[in-house]
This record gives C-alpha cells, structure tokens and sequence, in this order.
C-alpha cells in the first residue's frame, strides 16, 4: 500500500500548487485512512457472508468501482 500512497501524492504534486496542495494532500490523506479503516471491514463482513470468496469479491467490487469512476470522469472530461 506504500507504493500506492507514494504515487497518489506525486499526482497530486502535479496537479496542484501553493495552498491547493496543502488542502488536495490533507483530504487525500483522510480518505486513505479511511479506506484503510473500511476495507479490511468491508472484506471481513463479505467473508462472514459468503464465506473464504467473499474476498475476492470485495476486492473485485472495488476495483469494479474506481473503474466505474474512471469511465464517468474521463467521459465527464470529453
């Protein structure tokens, strides 16, 4: 997770100068705690459901997410 976090930041240095950085890193930073939080809750409670396959498939439901946001934000761009 270390190395997503390090790229997440460089984009954001990037992207963002001056006062808009401190604010992008410290909601950036917020947010990946708490995904760090949820996750691992999110993967338990599918596993409690279903059982051993319910990590996969809450990893797939993720991944199936930030795509779905990564078409609708690249569509919104166009």
């Amino acid at each position: 997770m270390g190395g997503i976090f390090t790229v997440g930041i460089t984009l954001l240095g990037q992207r963002f100068r001056g006062v808009e950085l401190v604010s992008a890193n410290a909601v950036f930073s917020v947010l990946f705690g708490v995904g760090g939080l949820l996750g691992p809750f999110i993967a338990g409670t599918a596993m409690t459901a279903i059982g051993p396959a319910g990590f996969p498939v809450s990893l797939l439901a993720a991944v199936g997410l930030y795509a779905l946001f990564a078409v609708y934000r690249r569509a919104a761009h166009d």
